[in-house]
């Protein structure tokens, strides 16, 4: 979409099916033409994949190598649009999914980008109160998505959330929760809630509504997972490294992903987050012609698979809303 923008091409295609892009080869235009004026050079467009497996994917998977990388590479680039590759064998396939805002901070009731004043981890500890790291330090003002994954991980680990996504009333606590589980529930009006931090008003919470965003987000990437591996015929347990991806992959907790059933349980210890490869795909592809050719060759091989068009995606989509059970995550 953001190249359609720069182009001065109309992205209207994108937003209804099938979701056709303009273009999907790489081509070059004059900078002047697109408005940087003082600019006497050429502008290249990577490839794209699809009208949802975009540039920015191919850029990321030519900077980390993985066409050349040896085994099997799972390549995910979490955020509102989720973007998925499985690279390797002498093969790529890819999918979208529509990942929704949650990991973003959008539709979540404390929810805010990764700012100053995001809650970007949350930990338990030994003395069983809880800590907030806040970026920037100072007061908690909202939750960023790798908070959010973090307390929702957490609760869910010490009963206070059940693997259907609901909230536990404080009467209805295990014995074992800690004392914060029980001291942060909240009833009121509007349902359960758990209050992080009350430094601000409102206070910074968790509700029952933020906790399915959570659930609908991670099952549209596990089902696109789960559905590139039955297309190559492939088992979890044979992929050898996960690389996450954007600027919430970079931050977030590969133990919490695990725990809310995003990610196979059997690509434990194979996690890397990696950040903004995709900038570092266009600095290479701006050094080394070879890597520009590395990224035309991925998009033109690269099979996409459109999830939605799948007759079973409604069934997996489903069955993969439900978080595991704690026991079933560690």
């Amino acid at each position: 979409t953001m190249l359609h923008l720069l182009a001065g091409i109309d992205p209207w295609p994108l937003g209804v099916a099938p979701f056709e892009p303009a273009f999907r080869e790489s081509f070059t235009v004059a900078a002047a033409g697109l408005g940087f004026t003082r600019l006497k050079a050429g502008v290249e467009f990577l490839p794209i994949v699809a009208g949802h497996l975009g540039a920015d994917a191919i850029a990321g998977i030519v900077a980390l190598g993985l066409s050349r990388r040896p085994g099997l590479s799972l390549f995910i680039d979490l955020g509102t649009n989720g973007e998925i590759a499985l690279v390797g064998a002498g093969e790529a396939v890819g999918c979208s999914c529509a990942a929704g805002p949650a990991f973003e901070g959008g539709h979540i009731s404390s929810g805010m980008a990764a700012l100053p004043g995001a809650v970007r981890r949350v930990d338990e500890e030994e003395d069983g109160r809880l800590r907030l790291d806040v970026i920037g330090g100072g007061v908690a003002r909202g939750l960023c998505g790798s908070g959010l994954t973090d307390i929702t991980a957490l609760l869910l680990a010490r009963g206070a959330i059940s693997p259907r996504g609901q909230m536990a009333a404080p009467s209805a606590l295990p014995a074992t929760a800690p004392p914060y589980v029980s001291d942060g529930l909240r009833c009121g009006d509007s349902g359960v809630r758990f209050v992080l931090s009350e430094d601000v008003v409102p206070a910074v919470a968790l509700t029952a509504h933020d906790v399915r965003e959570v659930q609908l987000a991670k099952a549209a990437v596990r089902t696109g997972i789960d559905v590139l591996l039955e297309e190559r015929g492939l088992l979890p347990e044979q992929v050898n490294d996960v690389f996450l991806a954007g600027a919430f992959g970079s931050s977030i907790r590969p133990d919490s992903l695990l725990a809310l059933g995003m990610l196979p349980p059997q690509l434990r210890g194979r996690i890397r987050p990696v950040g903004n490869v995709a900038g570092m795909g266009a600095k290479l592809a701006l050094a080394y012609e070879e890597r520009i050719d590395e990224a035309r060759r991925l998009a033109r091989t690269m099979r996409h698979i459109e999830l939605m068009s799948r007759s079973d995606f409604q069934d997996r989509f489903a069955a993969n809303i439900a978080f595991p059970a704690p026991e079933a995550a560690s």
